[in-house]
């Protein structure tokens, strides 16, 4: 448990709970803050692109193909990034939202990661 509290402390993607118009406003490293929270309450699987648009805008890129710049395993037919600036404290130079979308451009997952 205090192992927990700790990790939770430190994640400095579990600043901020998320809200679609600071997000809208805020620099990668602001929205950062709130990518734990999006991810946990806010992203739901099954969610289409067009819904994903209207609360995010539009990503910074999409991905396709097996492994993104930083050789992390892609696990979907594309992928909407979200650059969320640099955490090199954090062991990432840069680090990005995912949104894995399955072929009817529906969310499959999401995650925080970086290289």
């Amino acid at each position: 448990m205090l192992a927990y509290a700790f990790i939770n402390w430190v994640d400095p993607f579990n600043d901020r709970r998320f809200s679609a118009s600071d997000w809208a406003v805020a620099e990668p490293e602001e929205r950062a803050r709130m990518a734990s929270d999006l991810t946990d309450r806010v992203l739901a699987r099954g969610m289409s692109v067009d819904a994903i648009q209207n609360l995010l805008g539009p990503p910074d890129s999409t991905l396709t193909g097996d492994v993104d710049a930083g050789g992390n395993k892609l696990h979907a037919h594309q992928t909407l990034s979200y650059y969320l600036g640099s955490w090199s404290g954090y062991g990432y130079d840069d680090a990005f939202l995912y949104l894995h979308l399955n072929q009817n451009g529906a969310i499959e997952n999401s995650q925080v990661t970086g290289y």
